[in-house]
């Protein structure tokens, strides 16, 4: 009995101690910090794939970037508020002053966590903000306007249709329909391209985005990613130890890139996991040989199938618009030096396929729409 007690004590003291230190660490103290990560380039999905950002430190991350987007220009790039919708800050749920010591009461009660709980996380956030190292600003800040949100209504609208075509892809037992729906969107996102690039003011410069590529298997998730790119008039790179890459390209064609490898990556997994486990010819499993080839295959036929739709709407539009054709090679110049410029000192990939049966199903499924089969081309990509 006499034990339990001392441990109840030394529990509450331990507690007090926290909530005692927490209140010296105002909560706007460390929305100032996250503030200083977004100047210095990191948005907010940069910061929840941290390593080690287990339940209670995104919490705090979440309310951190909620409370910060109160200091968000109207007119800010529209990528910060889709980053903060994908970690899922919304609208402040605290009625406290977060300038308050007081508030962390109210944070605990809100998520069900402990002090110390709440103090270690606080720590924790507070070092990586006081950490000195900058990403690639792919956008202004979310304080400053970006001229490229003045178009924003008209590429929501248009990405509604796609996501719309795609949502029905992924949902559709019939592979035929899905090859079908998703070719249906690049046609759709190529003439919306086309347009911006023949409205475009002369001075929009390309810009990009980190894409996180989730394992395992990132390497043909990567040439998937790349096959699209391409379509698209972009440019990816693969950040080697990150299972990260980078996308390079003209605002639109990046956020309609990330949208269909979004979808594709979904269909093609929906594919694997119906395939079910697979074994070799003397009965051993060769599920993982059969899965990372089969991504090689598919990633392969759907850079065939969205080229082939791209360049018919591209060879359409040509017919009446005579500008067309120099506007599109100037923009994918620019893309071109602004690769160049940021990973001036690019290697190659190279890459293996050790199992034909799954390469020729990852071929097979992304090749339902009467797609003309052709080699597999050197799989090589630019590597950080």
């Amino acid at each position: 009995m006499t034990n339990r007690f001392s441990s109840n004590r030394a529990a509450n003291h331990v507690d007090e101690q926290a909530r005692a230190t927490l209140s010296t660490m105002l909560f706007v103290d460390l929305v100032d910090g996250l503030g200083q990560k977004f100047a210095d380039g990191w948005f907010p999905r940069d910061l929840s794939q941290l390593p080690d950002v287990e339940r209670v430190r995104r919490a705090l991350l979440v309310d951190l970037v909620s409370a910060h987007r109160g200091r968000w220009h109207r007119d800010a790039s529209p990528i910060w508020v889709e980053h903060a919708e994908h970690l899922g800050a919304g609208k402040p749920w605290w009625t406290s002053d977060p300038s308050d010591p007081n508030f962390w009461w109210e944070f605990l009660d809100h998520h069900s966590i402990d002090a110390p709980e709440a103090l270690g996380a606080a720590r924790w956030w507070a070092g990586i903000f006081s950490v000195d190292r900058k990403l690639h600003r792919f956008a202004p800040p979310p304080w400053q306007t970006d001229a490229s949100s003045k178009a924003d209504h008209e590429n929501q609208r248009v990405m509604g249709k796609v996501r719309g075509l795609l949502a029905k892809a992924e949902s559709t037992p019939y592979p035929e329909e899905a090859e079908a729906l998703s070719a249906k969107a690049q046609e759709l996102i190529s003439r919306h391209s086309i347009d911006v690039a023949l409205l475009a003011d002369s001075v929009e410069v390309p810009g990009g985005a980190r894409i996180y590529l989730d394992a395992p298997y990132t390497k043909p998730k990567f040439l998937l990613l790349s096959g699209i790119a391409a379509a698209n008039r972009c440019r990816a790179v693969f950040n080697g130890g990150t299972d990260t890459a980078t996308l390079i390209g003209f605002s639109t064609d990046v956020a309609l890139t990330e949208v269909l490898f979004t979808s594709l990556l979904v269909q093609g997994t929906s594919a694997i996991l119906a395939a079910g486990p697979q074994t070799g010819w003397d009965g051993t499993s060769s599920t993982r040989s059969w899965r990372n080839s089969f991504w090689f295959g598919y990633a392969d036929r759907i850079e065939d199938r969205l080229t082939k739709a791209a360049t018919s709407a591209q060879d359409e539009a040509a017919t009446t618009t005579e500008a067309l054709l120099p506007v599109l090679a100037s923009r994918s110049e620019a893309v071109d030096d602004s690769l160049a410029e940021l990973f001036p000192h690019l290697s190659s990939m190279s890459v293996s396929i050790s199992n034909g049966a799954g390469l020729d199903a990852g071929r097979s499924f992304a090749d339902r729409a009467d797609i003309a089969r052709g080699s597999l081309k050197n799989q090589r990509r630019t590597l950080r």
